[in-house]
């Protein structure tokens, strides 16, 4: 019991020591605001201006020639092919990407006296979507279907692909900010950060023509009115975040300020696709209906760069901070589809695994009081 104790008492003393502990000379000075008779708390507000960005999904190719008429080449008996099966004449993929939007970021944060460490807790929250779409003149082109479990889908008259991303992180950080000459400061950094990310991924075929062979028998060809493909990407992740800010004083207020930090995070990924196909008949029939639940280590990085002005007012009472910059995080392996083998390869599975960006401008304040 008594060592139990001793075991619990070990994060109270830690706590205390932050708060009372009187400062070392080996300490570098204190990169503060020197505000008088403050409550040491200190507000962050971030307006984010981002754009979401990784390899592209494609979804189409669109080559400039038509599809011809169908033809049984020598010794493939029961097989039809069209005279254009392969982009060949100018094809151009289309990839569906995200738009520019806007997100936010807000914090709460606490200055421990003493020997100068501080707290922080943050959440970042950014949504976007993405449309794309693809036609053709079906005389003079043909546009390949990208997606689709069905080997022998041909082409289609058009496609339409939606992306919508959703972004969450929760982060809480322990750090120090000290002076590292006149006019230059670090602020090394540890913590935790939370994430949950969700992706989505729709595609549909309009007008789709495909080939099925009938009880090894000639090779019929059939137009479906629409082909649906839905892929669903959810991410939760939780684990150790570390990293380092730094100012270079250049004027009596103006700084220049850059930030790194890195996750190592256990992370949860559970993938669907879903696929149907609306038949000449009426209806609707299904495909694909497969769920993939996963768990990995996966790590990102997260970049900032700016300008920064500080200004104290109400006699050294509060403190106000306004920065502009340009961020950029990254999330390797964080784009997560899957694509399902053809009637003709039952059960074979590609696994898409892409790195994810975000990147764009945050104006950010920060309130000291």
């Amino acid at each position: 019991m008594k060592k139990m104790r001793a075991v619990l008492a070990i994060p109270l003393v830690a706590c205390a020591s932050l708060q009372s502990a009187d400062p070392q000379e080996s300490y570098n000075t204190l990169a503060r605001y020197g505000l008088k008779r403050h409550a040491n708390l200190f507000l962050e507000a971030d307006f984010l201006y981002w754009k979401a960005c990784d390899e592209g999904m494609a979804y189409a190719v669109k080559d400039h020639q038509g599809p011809g008429d169908y033809y049984v080449p020598p010794g493939a008996s029961g097989y039809a092919y069209p005279y254009n099966f392969a982009p060949g004449h100018n094809a151009h993929v289309a990839n569906a990407r995200y738009d520019w939007n806007v997100g936010a970021r807000v914090g709460l944060g606490y200055n421990f006296a003493g020997d100068g460490w501080d707290m922080l807790f943050n959440w970042t929250y950014y949504s976007t979507n993405g449309n794309s779409k693809r036609g053709i003149n079906p005389t003079t082109q043909t546009l390949f279907t990208v997606l689709g479990q069905n080997a022998l889908v041909v082409n289609a008259d058009s496609a339409k692909a939606h992306r919508k991303l959703t972004y969450n992180t929760l982060d809480w950080e322990l750090g120090r900010n000290f002076w590292v000459g006149n006019h230059f400061s670090l602020h090394p950094h540890l913590g935790l950060r939370g994430a949950w990310i969700e992706q989505k991924f729709d595609v549909n075929y309009y007008n789709v023509s495909f080939l099925e062979q009938v009880s090894l028998g000639p090779t019929v060809i059939y137009v479906t009115p629409r082909e649906r493909i839905d892929n669903t990407n959810r991410y939760l992740a939780v684990g150790p975040r570390i990293g380092f800010g730094s100012d270079w004083d250049f004027g009596r207020h103006w700084s220049l300020f850059g930030e790194l930090a890195a996750s190592l995070l256990w992370s949860y990924f559970h993938v669907t696709t879903h696929e149907t196909f609306v038949p000449m008949t009426g209806g609707k029939e299904n495909l694909t209906d497969a769920r993939d639940n996963t768990h990995a280590v996966t790590a990102n990085l997260d970049l900032a760069l700016g300008l920064r002005y500080d200004i104290n007012f109400d006699k050294d009472r509060h403190h106000l901070g306004v920065t502009l910059g340009w961020e950029y995080l990254f999330w390797f392996n964080q784009t997560r589809f899957n694509k399902f083998g053809s009637s003709d390869m039952t059960g074979r599975i590609y696994k898409d695994h892409v790195d994810l960006g975000l990147t764009g401008v945050t104006l950010s304040a920060r309130y000291d009081f």
